[in-house]
């Protein structure tokens, strides 16, 4: 491999990096976001990395943005980076295979990946343990998270395709 390809593509890598550092970032801070409408926006980042790059990158990224999201939840550590690491390789699949990799296909991708998670979340905090009343948090707080978290899905593929159409246009020159 070239040294001017190797330089791109660890540019490339890097810059994904620092996406999912400041997703993670705008994620926790804490008065950004109301709590009813609290965005997961690592699941929006690593869909559109996913989305441009494949499943092996999405995988990738998918692990490096659990292990952030695992240093700030209150539940099983490593629950989110084997999850993003499963929603990651498996974005990159669907859309090789199954999806063509549009606007549409990451609000609704992101937005899936989020209620799964929302919903798998909830059950090991509330569910496993018996909570009364648990099921309201799921009207309250899920699912307008899920539906925040697509929303956020789209912008996060358009700066990712751009990137990764920015870096392709640079190897070939």
């Amino acid at each position: 491999m070239e040294r001017k390809t190797l330089r791109l593509l660890i540019l490339k890598n890097l810059l994904y990096s620092l996406l999912i550092l400041l997703a993670f970032l705008l994620q926790e801070t804490p008065a950004l976001f109301p709590n009813a409408l609290r965005p997961v926006l690592v699941i929006s980042a690593v869909c559109g990395i996913a989305m441009t790059e494949g499943e092996f990158y999405g995988g990738l990224f998918g692990l490096f943005g659990g292990l952030f999201c695992d240093t700030a939840v209150f539940h099983l550590f490593g629950v989110a980076s084997l999850y993003f690491l499963i929603l990651g390789c498996t974005c990159g699949l669907l859309i090789i295979y199954l999806i063509q990799p549009t606007l549409k296909s990451a609000f609704l991708l992101s937005g899936a990946f989020a209620l799964i998670y929302g919903l798998s979340v909830h059950y090991l905090i509330y569910g496993m343990w018996g909570y009364d009343g648990s099921w309201q948090l799921i009207f309250t707080r899920t699912l307008p998270s899920a539906c925040s978290t697509a929303l956020f899905g789209i912008p996060c593929f358009w700066l990712t395709r751009h990137i990764h159409q920015f870096f392709a246009a640079a190897i070939k020159r």
